[in-house]
Order: structure tokens, then sequence, then C-alpha cells
């Protein structure tokens, strides 16, 4: 039998070890899952790293606890680990969430840990498939939101209002429909007060 991987923590992994393409042992929390992008983000107490998912990968949700393997690599700035396989999957809770500004969003290198974002969505745009894509305002400047797991009315009908987001800084090299800072958000929160839109909005529709 070959040796099992060395287990990694995922804040620890440098740049320079990562370079070297070692297979690694990694055991922590999934945050956020892309399946549009087929990556996945896994932090544990030391940071965070992002994961390519493995074919086939079942349903995966934020908050689970992982053990995967996998090669180490740097992509751009970021350490990652692709060519992977799942060990185990099993229930878990969501990290304690840190507060994401928009330099989180345009940081040379990115920090993964899972975040909240306050801003208020100003305008829908086109996406494929289920994705929703809007642009919004925070302070610092407008950024763009990829939400991954919503329906698209619930998200217009509430257009012009401050909500919540739950997720990552979008990596580098993923691509802006507004060419504007990118976050994934795995979860919309409306504020408390906030009122649903009984209209429904069209796509593109701005509010000004």
């Amino acid at each position: 039998m070959g040796r099992s991987p060395p287990l990694v923590r995922c804040g620890r992994l440098s740049s320079e070890d990562a370079a070297a393409r070692p297979r690694v042992h990694l055991s922590g929390t999934v945050t956020v899952v892309d399946f549009y992008t087929q990556v996945m983000f896994v932090q544990d107490r030391t940071g965070a790293v992002w994961a390519a998912l493995p074919p086939g990968t079942p349903a995966i949700f934020g908050g689970s606890t992982i053990e995967l393997s996998g090669t180490a690599t740097v992509v751009g700035r970021d350490r990652a680990i692709v060519y992977s396989t799942i060990d185990r999957v099993g229930p878990g809770r969501e990290p304690k969430l840190r507060q994401i500004d928009r330099t989180d969003l345009t940081a040379e290198t990115r920090n993964y840990e899972l975040g909240q974002l306050r801003l208020r969505i100003k305008q829908m745009l086109p996406a494929l498939g289920r994705e929703i894509r809007f642009r919004g305002d925070m302070n610092g400047g407008p950024v763009e939101v990829s939400l991954l797991h919503a329906r698209a009315e619930d998200t217009e009908s509430f257009v012009g209002q401050e909500v919540d987001l739950i997720g990552v800084p979008a990596r580098p090299t993923q691509t802006s429909m507004a060419a504007l800072p990118l976050f994934l958000a795995d979860e919309m929160r409306p504020l408390a007060g906030a009122k649903r839109r009984t209209n429904s909005l069209r796509l593109l529709t701005t509010i000004q």
C-alpha cells in the first residue's frame, strides 16, 4: 500500500510548497461551492484555499466538513488543490464570518475565508443557466455579485434595497460581466424591515 499524502493546513500551504505540486491531504469546512466553475472553497482554522471539484461530485453544501486529497499547485497568486478526490464528507457548521470590504475583492492575493458584505442591489445582469448576476453599490464603489443558490425572481424583488451577502471573493481568473470586482455569494440575507417588491422586475432594470 502506498503512503497517504501528508495532512496540510490551508493557511500554512505556502506558494513555494504548492509550486512543487506535492500530493496533499486536506481537512476542513466547505464554505462555498461554485458548480458553474467547478470549484469549492475549503477553510480550516489557519485559512482557506480553493479546490477543483472532482468529476461527478455529489451535492456538497456549505458548512459540510470534508477530507480530500489532491495535487497542490499555484494558479496566478492562488494556492489551489487540483486533481482532487473526496475521501469523506460529513455534517458541520459554518465558520465565523469576517467582514469583507471592497479591497478584499481587488487584492492581488485573495483571502478566501468566508465573510459577509453589505451592498445595495442596483441592476440585474444577464447570466447563463441558473446563475444569478447583479451589480451593487457598497462602501468604496460598485461590485458585481454571482449569487449561486437562489431564484432570480427572489433577487429581483430586492433591487434598490440593501442586503447582506455571505460568500468569498472570486478568484482573479474568474470573469466579471461588468468589469467590476466580483464576489461569490452563497447566500443573500435581506435586512430587517426590507420589503419584497410585488411587481416582478425585468432583467437589466436599474434603480437610479
